[in-house]
């Protein structure tokens, strides 16, 4: 009997395309290993052969050489122009059965910016995909024309994520800092200007169903320590939020898994307070800490009075009792902040947040970003439509270059102090005031917890930023690109006709209908 010639599918994750840019990747993929576990075993009759290729760990992937039937790409915006690259030689290439490769897009860039996509592959697949949806995409792009043009998004938002196992028998873990992760829930309520999480996801939390969970869970060696990567595990002081957080920490204590995740300070402080009040002598930071949190990623954002006119700011005051409360059980401290948030911030406005983490937080790590208007949130359209937006380099949206004009503060002023606060939040000086010999001879077993992760990161945390400063010192000044592609462009034009004054979010407008001759975009057909 003749072998069934098999369907290859390869999904990959495209690193950004200048290799000066590039850097180790803190956590593998959950995109990637979620496809995976995904993938349907047979696409008309055939079997399926699904491969996986994360860039930032395995290098360059030729699309020439690995030949697919179908190449899944999924990036973010700094690795868009590489997807891009790739996209295109890819639809030059043939498979492995010698027929034209079928090039699928997706992730966030693609979703709020399809347009642009849809110039570099067959499909783009806006938003989230379940099962039944992915396996659709799969057989559709397979059976298309080499010249269609399509855009499809899920029918039906489920309200409750269910879906297999991640698979994570592609990943190797010394690639990463921390893996593998998990994403319990998805949304998030407070729609940040600088942020397109709530315009693609929702602002209602809706979580995975507790036996998908709880089998994705299972397959994790217990001891290990898992990244939930979750938008905002906390999304707010409702019962069923509280209730969900709690629910996964229980989990996580039954599984023997240390856990480390993301909140704001906003809803972290009232909803301790809330449960303070109706449960007395019940502590919400405590209930973490007992049921195996080891780290919180605090969304600190502002050290400002006003808090940047961020409806998730919190003074600073009860910022710096919720983070001594979690330190005292023994949870390592990761504050982010947001540079040029506030029209009035200058230079000196770094020194108040390098007091702040140091001096007053003493932070366990700090995250130092700079306001970049990432496509499909509100400051990127609004950024468009005044004129603010200073450079169009989608590998420059990291956080770390300034691509938006401030009202105080030049470029050059941003990112000097963005490169000074990570040099001097990392220094030898700074790691003896967070943690004092005072502190780490008292023997608390909280402090020596913390402080036997949060030493030897906090010192390859200063080796790597070094490196990345010597290696930006060394790289010639890119010239800016003063607009965006002409496909993505169009797209935000759309936006900002629908009303200048409040722009229609991009994941929200119709589907693009003007991508060519043979294109469809009523979705993927049942």
């Amino acid at each position: 009997m003749a072998q069934e010639n098999p369907v290859v599918v390869d999904y990959v994750l495209p690193d950004r395309k200048s290799p000066e840019l590039r850097a180790r990747a803190p956590l593998p993929s959950y995109t990637l290993a979620l496809l995976l576990g995904q993938t349907p075993e047979r696409l008309h009759g055939r079997p399926v052969v699904a491969r996986v290729h994360d860039e930032r760990a395995r290098g360059p992937y030729d699309p020439v050489r690995a030949a697919p039937d179908i190449l899944c790409l999924t990036y973010l915006t700094t690795g868009a122009p590489r997807a891009f690259q790739i996209g295109d030689a890819a639809m030059a290439a043939r498979s492995h059965a010698g027929v034209p490769i079928r090039v699928v897009h997706g992730g966030v860039h693609a979703t709020c910016l399809p347009r642009e996509a849809l110039a570099h592959g067959n499909l783009v697949v806006r938003g989230e995909a379940d099962p039944a949806f992915q396996e659709r995409v799969l057989a559709r792009a397979l059976e298309m024309d080499p010249w269609d043009r399509e855009v499809a998004r899920i029918p039906v938002i489920p309200a409750v994520l269910r879906r297999p196992p991640a698979d994570w028998s592609w990943m190797r873990r010394r690639d990463y800092f921390v893996a593998p992760s998990v994403q319990t829930s998805v949304g998030c309520p407070f729609h940040c200007d600088f942020c397109s999480v709530t315009q693609v996801f929702g602002a209602a939390m809706r979580a995975v169903d507790r036996d998908c969970l709880r089998q994705e869970l299972s397959r994790i060696r217990r001891g290990t320590l898992v990244a939930v990567i979750d938008d905002n595990f906390l999304q707010g002081i409702q019962p069923r939020h509280v209730e969900h957080c709690m629910d996964v920490a229980r989990l996580m204590r039954e599984m023997g898994l240390r856990w480390v995740t993301e909140v704001t300070v906003r809803t972290l402080i009232d909803a301790r307070r809330r449960l303070a009040r109706e449960h007395p002598g019940f502590d919400l930071v405590r209930f973490f800490a007992q049921h195996g949190c080891r780290g919180l990623f605090l969304g600190i954002e502002t050290v400002g009075d006003d808090g940047a006119g961020l409806p998730k700011a919190r003074p600073c005051a009860e910022v710096l009792d919720i983070v001594r409360r979690c330190q005292d059980e023994g949870i390592g401290i990761l504050g982010a902040f947001v540079l040029g948030l506030g029209p009035d911030e200058t230079p000196d406005y770094a020194k108040r947040v390098l007091d702040f983490a140091i001096e007053k937080a003493r932070l366990d790590f700090a995250q130092f970003s700079i306001n970049t208007p990432m496509p499909g949130s509100r400051s990127f359209l609004c950024g468009i439509r005044d004129g603010t937006i200073l450079n169009f380099d989608w590998e420059l949206y990291d956080a770390e270059h300034c691509v938006i004009r401030h009202p105080r503060m030049s470029p050059r002023q941003l990112e000097a102090c963005h490169q000074w606060l990570y040099k001097e939040f990392y220094a030898h000086r700074s790691l003896r005031t967070r943690y004092p010999a005072a502190a780490l001879l008292s023997l608390r077993p909280s402090v020596w917890r913390r402080a036997a992760v949060g030493i030897p990161v906090n010192l390859a945390l200063r080796r790597a930023n070094a490196a990345w400063n010597r290696r930006l010192a060394r790289t010639p000044q890119r010239p800016p690109v003063p607009e965006p592609s002409p496909e993505a462009l169009s797209h935000v034009r759309e936006s900002l006709a629908c009303c200048p004054s409040r722009p229609r979010d991009l994941y929200n407008l119709h589907e693009p209908a003007d991508c060519g001759k043979a294109t469809r975009t009523a979705g993927v057909a049942e």
